[in-house]
This record gives structure tokens, C-alpha cells and sequence, in this order.
């Protein structure tokens, strides 16, 4: 019986240094979260994203592109208008920033919205509110009303070419494609209003 403990004892001694002397497997480091992707380019793209779900067609999604392309093109003049006013020192003035008139003419998109049928009051556009403007007359000030005039039109842009789109969306297709189009506004919204913040506490 003692020649028996004996042998228990070492091979529980043995089983307990091997335990003791293999490394533990290594534990996996949890990747870190990968930066999240930018956004798409316009409401439509981010519909089009989605034409799984939303059961797009090809035509659908070629006539959709279309006229994503033609918005495309109107953000680029856009751009091309109000540079050459920054240049001509005339761009501090909202109201001769071509069609539309600035951002009051943006005042409906933010508060009625697109059509007046997109969740919680239309999709979110326009110049965002409580910005921290520069004083009035400072380059910093009219930097940022540049900014926000440009905003104001691409946004107006980017509402009518949905609106456009929305034609060739059957009625079952609608109301899942704005709220896809209305959260892609959101995160623009608040990606600009980061950027902002981020611009503001570097100067």
C-alpha cells in the first residue's frame, strides 16, 4: 500500500510541474476596432449601398446613379461659384450664393424636411445651429459662413436628387430608402458638426 501512495504521490507531483511549466496558450488580443468607414457620398449612394435590402433593380440602381452623377456635377459648380467669390472678396455674402438664396432658403429642409414625410421631421440639412461662429467681419468668420453657405447648397443638392430618385422607387421600396437616406444625413450632420468642434478648438 505505501509502494502504492508513493506512486500516486509522484505521478500527481510530475502531472502538477508539467501544468506548471507549459506556458499558457496566448491569450488573442481583441483587434481594435476598425476606423469606421467614411460615409457615402450623397442619400443616394447610401440607398444604392442597400439595394439588397431594398430589392433594387439594375435599372433601378443605373437610372439612381444617374442622377447621383448629375448632383455630383451641380456640387462641383457649386464649389466653382463660391471660390471665385472667395477670390473676389465677395463670398462673406450668403445671398450671392447663387440659386436657392443661402441659408434661409434651407430653413424648410431642416425643420419640414424632405417631401414632409421623412422621420422625426425631414432629413437633417443645412447649416447646423450653435456652431460657434467667429465675430462678424473676421477672416475666421467669413471662413466659416463660406463653409456653411457651401454646406447649405450641397445639401439642398443632395435633398433634390433624392427627391429625383425617388421616382423610380416602387412604394414599397420608399419609406425603408428614406430612412436609410435620413440616417445618412444624421451621421453627416454630426460628422461636419465634429469637424467643426475639432476646427474650433485648434484655433
Amino acid at each position: 500500500m505505501r509502494a502504492l501512495h508513493l506512486c500516486w504521490s509522484l505521478a500527481f507531483t510530475l502531472g502538477a510541474a508539467a501544468c506548471a511549466s507549459s506556458a499558457p496558450p496566448p491569450v488573442s488580443v481583441a483587434a481594435q476596432p476598425a476606423a469606421s468607414a467614411p460615409l457615402p457620398r450623397s442619400s443616394i449612394a447610401a440607398v444604392v449601398l442597400r439595394r439588397a435590402e431594398l430589392g433594387l433593380s439594375d435599372e433601378q440602381v443605373s437610372e439612381m446613379e444617374k442622377i447621383d452623377q448629375k448632383r455630383e456635377e451641380e456640387n462641383a459648380a457649386a464649389r466653382e461659384e463660391l471660390e471665385k467669390e472667395r477670390k473676389q472678396g465677395t463670398s462673406g455674402r450668403p445671398a450671392a450664393a447663387g440659386s436657392g438664396g443661402g441659408p434661409a432658403a434651407n430653413q424648410g429642409m431642416r425643420g419640414g424636411g424632405m417631401g414632409g414625410g421623412m422621420r422625426g421631421g425631414g432629413m437633417r440639412g443645412g447649416r447646423m445651429g450653435g456652431g460657434g461662429f467667429a465675430p462678424s467681419g473676421s477672416s475666421a468668420a467669413k471662413k466659416t459662413d463660406r463653409q456653411g453657405v457651401l454646406e447649405d447648397r450641397l445639401d439642398e443638392n443632395d435633398t433634390k436628387a433624392y427627391l429625383d430618385a425617388e421616382g423610380v422607387l416602387t412604394e414599397a421600396q420608399k419609406s425603408r430608402a428614406r430612412d436609410i437616406a435620413s440616417d445618412y444625413r444624421e451621421q453627416l450632420y454630426d460628422e461636419r458638426a465634429i469637424a467643426r468642434s475639432k476646427a474650433n478648438q485648434s484655433k
